[in-house]
């Protein structure tokens, strides 16, 4: 650098200073899921807290866009987190070319109905026949964008063969259903359409205000973000709910096909226990910045984090069981 340079430089580092501006923050950009809207405000606010140099921001999306907003659409990220880590295995690590080299389980949840104040009440005991029978409006989000839409779908199929599927799903958008060797597939359209009493939005908390204000009066959503924000909701029995690890075995017997790779190319998900992954993607801007928000996400801090705002963070033993180590 030439001498003349170094004077300029030296100046403006000085007006900087004298005008109390400082130097300018390190940007971390985290793209996630939208059910982790809440945990991950509170980890920013503990991150920028002990790293003061550094301005965390977060973008809230389905998990499948969250994603794509890198492998798409080209965007530079530190931390990418799915609702469904099996995403980022697939779209991230298994794509041509390669976006990430591994990934973290970190968290999990399970499945419920919220509802509205108005709505009819369900039980334990009615909520098949209920929602079978047209009870009220349900909302789902899109079952292509985000892994809460196409968990409900996993939820209502494994509810039981009483005809609750049909009515429900079936009868009020364009999906369908075939099945083999009692192997159910759910076929999802690239243009998927709700109508009549079903109700989608891109992510399953953009449902959140049409349930408040009784626009809707059932909402399938992960029971981490009913809590959050203090709704009324059914828990779902263990067999329904994607909830239990040990019950892979049976949520596999029903899987979606769905688009959300590329436009044109499909993909078949197997219903599975719900847990929640995070990766820095390669070519991150700030790869160990990114390395750091994950080992904190990671911490008692981070736990402390997860079971306030959810979802829930996984013990040793669910971690081992998932494959990952300690």
């Amino acid at each position: 650098m030439r001498w003349t340079d170094c004077l300029v430089s030296a100046a403006l580092t000085l007006c900087l200073v004298g005008c109390g501006r400082g130097p300018e923050k390190v940007e971390l950009k985290v793209f996630h899921a939208g059910s982790l809207s809440a945990s991950f405000r509170a980890l920013e606010a503990e991150f920028e807290a002990r790293y003061p140099s550094v301005d965390v921001r977060r973008e809230a999306y389905g998990s499948a866009a969250a994603i794509r907003q890198v492998t798409e659409l080209g965007r530079p990220a530190d931390v990418v987190a799915s609702a469904d880590c099996r995403l980022l295995q697939r779209l991230m690590i298994d794509a041509e070319p390669k976006w990430a080299d591994d990934y973290t389980v970190f968290a999990r949840s399970s499945m419920v109905i919220a509802y509205a104040d108005g709505a009819d009440p369900i039980s334990p005991d009615n909520w098949r026949q209920a929602l079978r029978e047209g009870a009220g409006r349900v909302g789902m989000s899109n079952p292509n964008l985000d892994p809460c839409g196409y968990r409900a779908l996993f939820c209502v199929y494994l509810a039981g063969g009483d005809g609750l599927f049909e009515k429900l799903i079936l009868d009020h958008s364009n999906l369908s259903v075939t099945v083999e060797d009692g192997v159910a597939a759910i076929q999802v359209p690239e243009g998927v359409r709700y109508r009549g009493r079903l109700f989608m939005r891109p992510k399953e908390t953009g449902l959140l205000p049409l349930l408040e204000l009784g626009a809707i009066d059932y909402l399938f959503i992960y029971r981490s973000v009913a809590r959050q924000h203090g709704l009324h909701f059914l828990e779902l029995p263990d067999e329904v709910n994607l909830g239990r690890q040990s019950l892979a075995g049976r949520y596999g017997r029903v899987w979606v096909r769905q688009f959300c790779d590329k436009p044109g190319r499909s993909a078949l998900i197997e219903a599975g226990p719900i847990l929640y992954g995070v990766t820095v993607p390669r070519g991150a801007p700030h790869p160990r910045l990114g390395g750091e928000f994950i080992r904190l996400l990671l911490s008692e801090a981070g736990r402390d984090i997860l079971e306030e705002f959810g979802p829930s963070p996984l013990s040793l033993a669910e971690k081992k069981s998932s494959g990952e180590d300690d």
